[in-house]
């Protein structure tokens, strides 16, 4: 008799501990795909400042003929310059 109350109570202890386990897993993945976002982010900044840099390195002094804005996070001012593309005439 012992011994069975023992076995249900270890199962209680079991499930108990899967349930908490099995939220600090969901935990580290929503932390997980909290950072994996702020990296692709970084990473989309990183390639504007090399285009940028590319483009004052091809272009000299010439001023970017459009200039697009946007408010990105924390209410910092996001600047990408786009070069315009030049079609041959025929």
């Amino acid at each position: 008799m012992a011994n069975s109350s023992t076995n249900r109570d270890s199962s209680i202890v079991d499930e108990h501990g899967q349930h908490e386990l099995a939220a600090v897993v969901r935990n580290l993945e929503q932390r997980m795909g909290n950072i994996e976002h702020r990296f692709d982010g970084l990473d989309r900044t990183i390639k504007n400042i090399q285009q940028m840099i590319a483009a004052m390195a091809v272009g000299g002094n010439q001023q970017p003929q459009q200039q697009h804005e946007a408010i990105g996070p924390r209410g910092c001012w996001i600047t990408s310059y786009r070069r315009p593309t030049c079609q041959p005439t025929i």
